[in-house]
């Protein structure tokens, strides 16, 4: 993976702190890294912090790496993004939102962890 990634368990969910550059393949590695480690702990959410993330993707180039990500995470696996980089649009938030909703994922993107934090609580607890 060319991003760097570290994750950590927190309460009832796993934190991903990641820097370098996005590109459409570093997004689905991270998607799969981030089932492999929520299944190997028991855990149906991550906390995905972008601020040392550079870079954005296109909207179509987007659809299909959102779609990889929906496809790797599956439905049981809840995803918030927080801090995202000055690069992204926030239209490109919920574009990236909506084909994860259509595609049966749980994908989110907050300014703040603790948004996150409420936000999966509702979703893992519900």
């Amino acid at each position: 993976m060319s991003l760097e990634a570290k994750s950590d368990r927190r309460h009832g969910y796993l934190w991903f702190d990641v820097r370098g550059v996005l590109t459409p393949d570093n997004l689905v590695e991270l998607a799969g890294r981030i089932r492999r480690e929520c299944d190997s702990a028991g855990i149906h959410g991550a906390i995905v912090d972008c601020s040392g993330l550079r870079g954005g993707l296109d909207p179509g180039t987007l659809y299909f790496a959102v779609q990889e990500c929906v496809k790797l995470w599956g439905p049981k696996t809840h995803v918030a993004y927080i801090n995202p980089p000055k690069e992204w649009v926030p239209a490109d938030d919920q574009f990236s939102r909506d084909v994860a909703h259509n595609y049966g994922g749980s994908l989110e993107l907050f300014n703040s962890a603790e948004e996150a934090v409420a936000w999966l609580n509702d979703r893992i607890s519900g």
